[in-house]
Order: structure tokens, then C-alpha cells, then sequence
């Protein structure tokens, strides 16, 4: 009895179905975490279906293809698109708006230039989170300018950064937007402070992800060492002329804090100071 050979178009559906349980994938892409075997096995079988029927695979998968896209980015990609690209990479050619919405992609993650030029692919790459290989010799200056522009301490340097190394301003409007696939990616990083909370498991010891978590664990470590504040707090209130006083301190780049107990004893005319009643006001001392 002869066997019928199986359809890549079938094979690529029954792995969808697996990989999402039936359900269209999370928003922005990278908050799916699949491993690298996963992302392997997507993109051959995107390489044979888009030989069987490139026709087919444009009109009926694109979501497929915009998955691939944005994991491609922030697994393969090297900075130079015109030479190697995800599209071109599995057999297709210059079709991401077309992608972009057959996909059905909300209009929240497309991005535009200065002169209103759609900048479709690269709004899908953005989806997959930082272009790791890329990033990969910029290490250790991407991250504190990262650190620096998410605490609100040097943006200006951020900006210099952006332009002299990345030149692109999809990643940059993605990274600042509170919305943006990297901005959402970096905040999930700092605060968190876990990788797999953006990587799968499985890959976190593997390149190019390895390298990429050791950097932030050395910045994060350098930036939780060295950066610390404290604040006085004098309230005021309408029982007692005594002023209560706590100080608060802050450690690392995420102001992580704590107060002491209340310090009682001096009164508002014996510190010079003239309160508001049932107020408060701080007097902060930041060391770095």
C-alpha cells in the first residue's frame, strides 16, 4: 500500500496548532517564548511551503510568516537587511505590507517615518524584541544607556546611542512608546529582572542569548551596587508641634526603598523650618 507524502502546507498547520493550542499567538510576539528548535522547525517548514505555493502561503499563513519574521530578528538578524532578511531567508521576496495585513496586525505596532513612509517590516521585526546578534558587540554600552533612559537619568546619551549604532527609527519609536513591542520588552527585563520572562527557558544558555544575559546581569549588579539615595521626610501635623521624621532609603536602579521608624524630639521653631499643618516634604540626598 502505497503512502500519499504529506502536504508541508498540512505539516505546517498541525505544528501551528501545537505550538499555539489553536489560538492566534500573544501580542507582541516575543511574550510567546518559543525555543530555538521551535523557531527551527517553523522556518523549514515555511522554506517548503512557500516552494510548494509561495501563492498560498502569502494569502492563508501570513501570521505564520509575521511570527517568523519578528523571531528571525531577534535571532538571525545582523544589521545588514538587504543582504539577508526573514523573508528572504525562507524563498520570498519584498512582500511585508502585504504580510503585515493578511496577518491582520494591529495598526498600534506600525510604525511610519518622519514623511509618512510605512515602514512595514520593520515594525514586524520589532515584534520579536531586541535584535540580539546584532546588539551583540554593543553590549556593554547598550545596556547602561538602556538603564540610563529607562531611569529617566541621561536620554540624551540614549539618543546618541540609538543614532550612531542603530540609525533606525521604527526601533527607536518602538523602544520609547509605552505601547512598543521594546518598550514592553525592556520594562519586562528591568523590572522583573528575570530573562525568562522573555526567553524560553531552554534557550537561555544558548547563543546568541547566552551572552546577551550575562551582560544585563553585570549591568544590573553594577547598577543595584552603586546606586543609592536617601530621602528625609518631616511631617507636620496639627497635634503637636514636634516634627516626626523618617528617612527612606532607596537601592538600585529601580528605587527599591525603606523607611526607617519615625524620629521624634525637635520642634519646626528648633529646626528653623515653618510647616504647613498636616504636611509633609523631603529633602533628598542621592549617592551614585
Amino acid at each position: 500500500m502505497e503512502h500519499c507524502p504529506i502536504n508541508p502546507l498540512d505539516e505546517l498547520n498541525d505544528f501551528w496548532q501545537g505550538l499555539f493550542s489553536g489560538k492566534d499567538p500573544e501580542l507582541p510576539f516575543w511574550k510567546n517564548k518559543i525555543d530555538s528548535e521551535q523557531y527551527g522547525n517553523l522556518k523549514d517548514l515555511l522554506c517548503k511551503c512557500v516552494e510548494a505555493s509561495e501563492e498560498q502561503v502569502v494569502d492563508s499563513h501570513a501570521l505564520k510568516v509575521a511570527f517568523y519574521m519578528a523571531e528571525f530578528y531577534k535571532r538571525e538578524y545582523n544589521g545588514n537587511d538587504s543582504t539577508e532578511n526573514a523573508l528572504k531567508s525562507i524563498g520570498l521576496g519584498k512582500q511585508a505590507k502585504t504580510i503585515w495585513k493578511k496577518a491582520g496586525l494591529p495598526e498600534t505596532y506600525l510604525y511610519s517615518t518622519d514623511s509618512d513612509n510605512k515602514r512595514w517590516q520593520m515594525s514586524i521585526y520589532v515584534l520579536g524584541g531586541f535584535p540580539l546578534r546584532y546588539i551583540q558587540d554593543k553590549r556593554q554600552r547598550f545596556f547602561k544607556t538602556l538603564w540610563d533612559v529607562y531611569n529617566n537619568d541621561d536620554e540624551n546619551s540614549f539618543e546618541d546611542f540609538l543614532n550612531q549604532e542603530f540609525n533606525n527609527q521604527t526601533f527607536k519609536q518602538s523602544l520609547k512608546s509605552e505601547s512598543g513591542s521594546l518598550h514592553q520588552f525592556t520594562k519586562r527585563l528591568i523590572t522583573e529582572d528575570d530573562t525568562k520572562s522573555v526567553f524560553a527557558e531552554e534557550d537561555c544558555d544558548k547563543e546568541p542569548f547566552a551572552s546577551f544575559i550575562t551582560s544585563l546581569n553585570e549591568e544590573t549588579q553594577y547598577r543595584l551596587k552603586n546606586k543609592i539615595s536617601i530621602e528625609q521626610l518631616f511631617y507636620f501635623s496639627d497635634d503637636t508641634d514636634e516634627i516626626s521624621k523618617r528617612l527612606v532609603f532607596k537601592t538600585g536602579a529601580l528605587g527599591r526603598s525603606r523607611e526607617t521608624a519615625p524620629h521624634f524630639g525637635a520642634t519646626h521653631e528648633e529646626m528653623g523650618l515653618i510647616p504647613f499643618r498636616n504636611s509633609q516634604f523631603r529633602l533628598a540626598c542621592p549617592f551614585r
